[in-house]
């Protein structure tokens, strides 16, 4: 390979990559329904902000109880837009900044059944940038497919009742950086949890783990996935990549 092309094959590479990771998908999986029907908001604005990230498209929520039913007015200041399934059946999805699939019922329902038939177009969006958030997560064939998974049953424990219906929700360091609180009762129900062991081996991190005093303890109850942060320090050598490629670009324009 000549020198100048090399050169601009290092470049071109590197910022390939960065336009890939720039455009990277907020996956969230999470094992209650603390934005849908606890109403914290604690926990709900945070979400949607950073659903939101830096697009002015709406996030839009896919839920069977009504327009605005279980969710408080205030989001966050992120437009929202509420659809039921059969609205949805038909919605052009490249007008929203991320899908919000909301718990269709009480504790612990996933809500696999709100995405029809349309679970190849959700992946397709994801697969473009889009976000998504699943509440009531518990592996369901449908969500796998689309996150490219296969969950063993054992990577997800179903939810048991807090023992002194306190239930805190405790934010990991990577939670606080997103705007969740430091801790908060999420009151006495149920939701799922998914062990770490399987969870972080698949690029996941905790945004916030379980602090209630039995076997789910420490294990997390919301997580995400494929979120780059701005600001975030590239890896060297990832700027070694970008580096060889300049050098090599200026030390042809000197020749």
């Amino acid at each position: 390979m000549k020198p100048l092309t090399l050169a601009r094959f290092f470049l071109l590479a590197a910022l390939a990559f960065f336009g890939v990771s720039s455009q990277a998908s907020t996956i969230f999986l999470a094992g209650s329904e603390a934005a849908s029907f606890h109403h914290i908001d604690a926990y709900t604005n945070p979400v949607f902000k950073q659903l939101e990230g830096t697009s002015t498209l709406p996030v839009l929520v896919i839920n069977n109880f009504g327009a605005t039913a279980g969710f408080y007015a205030d989001t966050g200041g992120v437009a929202v837009t509420y659809m039921s399934p059969t609205e949805f059946s038909t919605a052009t999805l490249s007008n929203y900044s991320t899908m919000f699939f909301a718990s269709p019922g009480t504790c612990c329902g996933d809500p696999y059944a709100l995405l029809g038939s349309r679970g190849a177009d959700v992946a397709e969006f994801v697969a473009s940038g889009g976000s998504l958030y699943v509440e009531d997560y518990q592996g369901n064939e449908a969500w796998n497919a689309i996150l490219g998974l296969t969950v063993p049953a054992s990577a997800i424990t179903s939810g048991a009742t807090s023992p002194d219906c306190l239930d805190p929700g405790l934010s990991t360091p990577a939670g606080l950086a997103f705007g969740f609180a430091p801790s908060y009762s999420m009151g006495c129900f149920q939701h799922q949890t998914y062990d770490p062991e399987y969870w972080a081996k698949q690029g996941y991190f905790a945004l916030q783990v379980s602090g209630t005093d039995n076997a789910q303890k420490g294990h997390w109850i919301t997580m995400a996935t494929g979120f780059v942060e701005p600001g975030t320090v590239p890896e060297p050598g990832l700027m070694a990549l970008l580096g060889f490629g300049l050098l090599g670009l200026l030390g042809m324009r000197r020749r």
